[in-house]
């Protein structure tokens, strides 16, 4: 539960959504995906008087072939962009730093427009979409205005948006003849980056951009450099430009300023031989994915009513069943199965959207239900641990196989393991090690023992394919 009150609303036009931020003041938060949003507000780094949703607003979400360009909704979620056969084609570079954005189910929740707007600078779309020289779309009752990427990012998390600006869509030029790619460092997978490089290059023209390393992406043509071709001596030029521009790297916990310097140049040179083809696959493949390839019962509130002042009407299908209910505006998804419904198998961790202990379905898709507004689902479908099977009998197949691999261990994760490996089976039928560890690579094991996990995912894999599928979602 967020400590704090504060005012939802989710209008399903987006007139309505910009009306309501130019009359509604500076304190209001608009809300996409909340993958940022909502752990800063359960740590109480950010109470808003008001969260804005614009999760309702109908056709948010897509990608439009625009002769040289792709349009691409603001509501666009991150697996979208890389499962997209249009960006697979004319712009890959973003669908790659899509793949890289957190765990699966932060991809599942988190949409582009949300992430341009937070503005991180780590974040793993803003070196690509200013090295293509991308165009963001942003919208008020004053009208429509395009931004350039490049000029869109102005300081620490700060952006160009006006007082009532809403993100409406990122125009994302093809890359045509010219090659690209994208690399990062971090630390281990579904952390932010450290420093991150995108370049694109074709004959007559190379272009890179650097995260991490400063409060904005920086932008180098590297033409110049690269003239009489990627040579080594070419490529540690680049470097040198590199880590002259970046004066302004921060330090902190992660590294030192002068490690993201050096790093940032190494990156950079590293995607530019990408580009150029000079690095060999099995090299390539360690830089970047292919994205193509409690209270006590006595305590609990009523069922139907929930808490405070400030309440929103939802209406859900939990497991197939309907449900009608007041959720006060503060309570996560999370609680709301757990302290109104009595779904107690999904459990609760860090409650800031780190571990993955509370992973269920949500619409078909894994999330993690301590960074969803319970306020923020209404019509929407959701699928917990309880669904899977209906008594410990009848168990299924994935659950049979955790038990089989001793894959649940002190038991605490394995709900969320289990919807996740469920979403991955989904996703891919036949996964191999490394697929796996990447499928639940948003779920923490408190008891270290992943080889149990994975091999009980594995196994399960196996039994389904021989006729036991898991079911539809």
């Amino acid at each position: 539960m967020i400590i704090q009150e504060f005012e939802f609303r989710a209008p399903d036009k987006l007139g309505e959504a910009l009306a309501v931020l130019a009359e509604g003041g500076d304190d209001i938060k608009l809300l996409s995906g909340g993958m940022s949003l909502m752990p800063m507000m359960a740590l109480g780094l950010v109470r808003p008087r008001m969260v804005l949703s614009l999760n309702r607003i109908e056709g948010r979400g897509y990608v439009r072939d625009d002769r040289d360009a792709l349009r691409v909704g603001a509501g666009t979620r991150h697996y979208e962009i890389i499962r997209d056969p249009l960006i697979a084609r004319h712009c890959p570079l973003l669908a790659e730093a899509a793949s890289f954005i957190g765990d699966m189910q932060v991809r599942n929740r988190g949409t582009i427009g949300g992430s341009l707007a937070h503005a991180d600078p780590a974040a793993d779309y803003s070196p690509v979409l200013v090295t293509v020289g991308a165009r963001v779309v942003v919208r008020s009752r004053r009208g429509e205005r395009e931004i350039a990427a490049e000029k869109f990012f102005t300081g620490l998390m700060a952006t160009a948006l006006a007082r009532g600006e809403i993100v409406t869509e990122v125009v994302v030029p093809k890359l045509g003849a010219a090659r690209g790619a994208y690399t990062r460092l971090h630390r281990i997978e579904g952390n932010f980056a450290i420093v991150n490089a995108a370049a694109v290059l074709n004959d007559a023209n190379a272009r890179i951009a650097l995260g991490g390393a400063g409060p904005v992406p920086i932008a180098l043509d590297v033409s110049a450099e690269l003239s009489h071709g990627v040579t080594d001596d070419a490529l540690a030029a680049v470097g040198r430009r590199v880590r002259a521009a970046c004066g302004d790297a921060p330090a902190d916990l992660n590294a030192s300023a002068d490690y993201r310097r050096q790093m940032a140049a190494v990156y950079a040179e590293r995607a530019l031989a990408i580009a150029a083809g000079r690095t060999p696959a099995r090299h390539a493949a360690e830089m970047g994915r292919k994205a193509a390839a409690s209270a006590s019962t006595q305590n609990k509130p009523a069922a139907g009513t929930v808490g405070g002042a400030l309440r929103t009407a939802i209406a859900i299908a939990v497991n197939g069943q309907p449900r009608r209910l007041e959720a006060d505006n503060r309570m996560v998804l999370a609680d709301l199965l757990r302290d109104v419904l009595g779904l107690t198998g999904t459990h609760i961790g860090c409650g800031t959207g780190s571990c993955g202990a509370c992973t269920v379905m949500l619409d078909g898709r894994t999330v993690k239900s301590c960074s969803v507004l319970a306020a923020d689902v209404d019509g929407c479908a959701v699928e917990t641990i309880e669904s899977l099977a209906p008594d410990i009998q009848h168990l299924h197949p994935l659950q049979e196989s955790f038990v089989r691999n001793h894959g649940q261990q002190c038991g605490y994760c394995t709900p969320g393991m289990v919807m996740s490996a469920l979403q991955l089976l989904r996703d891919n039928p036949n996964p191999d090690e490394a697929a796996i560890r990447h499928g639940i690579s948003g779920n923490l094991c408190r008891c270290t023992g992943y080889q149990f996990i994975v091999n009980a995912i594995s196994d399960a894999a196996r039994a389904l394919a021989a006729g036991k599928p898991p079911p539809a979602a």
